[in-house]
C-alpha cells in the first residue's frame, strides 16, 4: 500500500482503481522540461483576495521565490491583480504541476493569514491555465498583455503605477542589463513558518531554448531586447488608447485611494462596460485618436481545445494544435490500456500517469527543444 500525495489517500497500487478514483478529468497536459509558459490563476468567485497591500506584495514575492527555487522555475514577468495573477516563466525541469500546486497552496495560506474571515478556498476550483509560448512574437504579445492588465481594467493610467506585485518595464530593462534582478524578502510573519526565514525573489530575462548556452548569451540578450522593446511599445500605445477611451466615455480610473479602500470580499460587477454618454458619437472623436488595438483574445481562437498554446502565427498554431490533439489521443489510448491492465508506453510529456508510476513513459531527449518537440508528430 502506498500514499498518493496528489489524491491524499492510501490505497493498493491498482491502475484501474487509481484511474477510476480520478473521475472526470481535465484535458491532459503535456509537460516538457525547458518549456516557457504564460500561466494564469483566478480567485474563487473572482473575489479580491489578492488586493494589493505592501505586506501582501512582500509575502507574495516570498511564496514565489520559495516555490521557484524548489522546482527550478525561472520567472520572467509577474503581475498580481486583485482577483487573479499571471506569470511568464520557464519550467526548466518539467515540474510545472508541482510548482503550481505548491505556489497556490502557499499563496492561499498567506492570504488567509492576512484575512482570517475568508471562508472556503482562495483559488477557483477550475485548473490553472498554462499557455506554452511558441514564438518570439507570442512572447512579445503575451508580455504586453501581462503588463497592461491593470490599465485594461481601468485601475491605473500606467502599468508602473499599479501598487500590487508587477514587473514593470523599468525592472525588466534592469534585469536584461544585469542578467537578473534579485531581492531578498523575509518570510511572512503569520504563515509558512516551516520555510526558510528569507528567500531570494529573482526575475531573469527570457532566453529561447536554442540560445541558452553561454556562447549564445549576446544573441539571447538581443532577442530578449527585441521582445521587451516591442512589448513596451505596445504597452505605451495601449495606455494612450485607454486614456482616450476614458476621455470620451466619461469613465475614470479607479485610482490608488479607492484601491486602498477596496474590501477583499468584494468582486467585480457583472458587466465591466463603461456607460456611453449620449452626447458622444464617432464624429466627436478627433482624428488621429489611437484605437484600442488589443489582439483578439487567445481564448477566442482554437476554442475547441483547452487553451494550451500561443504562437501569434496561424500556420505555427495550426501545426502545434494538430500535434497536441494527436498527443492527447495517444495519451487517452495509453490511459485506456493501463486501465485495462495492459502494458502501455505513455507518450512523451505525460505527467500524472508517470507520477503515479502506472506505466513507463517515453523519455524526453536530453537538452531537446520543447518547441521543436511540440511541432513534431507523435
Amino acid at each position: 500500500m502506498t500514499v498518493d500525495p496528489l489524491l491524499g489517500s492510501i490505497r493498493q497500487r491498482n491502475p484501474a482503481l487509481v484511474l477510476a478514483e480520478r473521475g472526470r478529468m481535465t484535458a491532459p497536459r503535456r509537460i516538457l522540461p525547458r518549456t516557457s509558459y504564460v500561466v494564469a490563476r483566478r480567485c474563487t468567485e473572482q473575489r479580491f483576495y489578492l488586493t494589493p497591500t505592501p505586506a501582501l506584495v512582500s509575502d507574495f514575492k516570498y511564496a514565489l521565490a520559495c516555490a521557484a527555487d524548489t522546482f527550478d522555475i525561472e520567472l520572467h514577468a509577474v503581475v498580481f491583480m486583485s482577483n487573479h495573477y499571471h506569470l511568464w516563466l520557464t519550467d526548466t525541469s518539467g515540474l510545472l504541476p508541482k510548482f503550481m500546486h505548491t505556489l497556490n497552496r502557499n499563496l492561499a495560506r498567506v492570504v488567509k493569514a492576512h484575512y482570517p474571515d475568508i471562508e472556503g478556498e482562495v483559488f477557483d476550483r477550475q485548473p490553472y491555465n498554462a499557455l506554452m509560448v511558441l514564438s518570439q512574437e507570442a512572447a512579445t504579445a503575451e508580455l504586453a498583455y501581462l503588463l497592461t492588465n491593470p490599465v485594461k481594467a481601468h485601475l491605473v493610467e500606467h502599468h508602473h503605477e499599479w501598487p500590487g506585485l508587477i514587473t514593470t518595464g523599468e525592472l525588466l530593462e534592469a534585469a536584461l542589463a544585469r542578467g537578473a534582478v534579485e531581492e531578498t524578502v523575509p518570510r511572512p510573519t503569520h504563515a509558512l513558518r516551516s520555510l526558510p526565514a528569507r528567500a531570494t525573489y529573482c526575475i531573469t530575462p527570457y532566453r529561447p531554448h536554442a540560445l541558452r548556452g553561454a556562447e549564445h548569451q549576446a544573441e539571447a540578450t538581443r532577442i530578449m531586447g527585441q521582445i521587451l522593446e516591442g512589448a513596451l511599445a505596445e504597452v505605451e500605445a495601449q495606455e494612450a488608447a485607454f486614456a482616450h477611451e476614458r476621455q470620451f466615455s466619461g469613465r475614470k480610473v479607479v485610482g490608488l485611494s479607492r484601491l486602498a479602500r477596496q474590501s477583499h470580499l468584494e468582486r467585480p460587477a457583472m458587466s465591466s462596460e463603461p456607460p456611453q454618454p449620449e452626447s458622444v458619437d464617432e464624429g466627436a472623436v478627433p482624428k488621429g485618436t489611437p484605437a484600442v488595438t488589443l489582439t483578439l483574445s487567445r481564448y477566442d481562437t482554437f476554442r475547441r481545445i483547452t487553451p494550451a498554446l500561443v504562437a501569434r502565427c496561424t500556420e505555427l498554431m495550426r501545426t502545434a494544435t494538430k500535434v497536441l490533439k494527436d498527443w492527447r489521443n495517444a495519451y487517452r489510448q495509453a490511459r485506456a490500456e493501463v486501465q485495462r491492465g495492459l502494458k502501455a508506453l505513455l507518450p512523451m510529456g505525460t505527467w500524472w500517469l508517470q507520477e503515479q508510476r502506472l506505466a513507463p513513459c517515453e523519455p524526453v531527449p536530453a537538452d531537446a527543444d520543447p518547441v521543436a518537440l511540440c511541432l513534431a508528430q507523435c
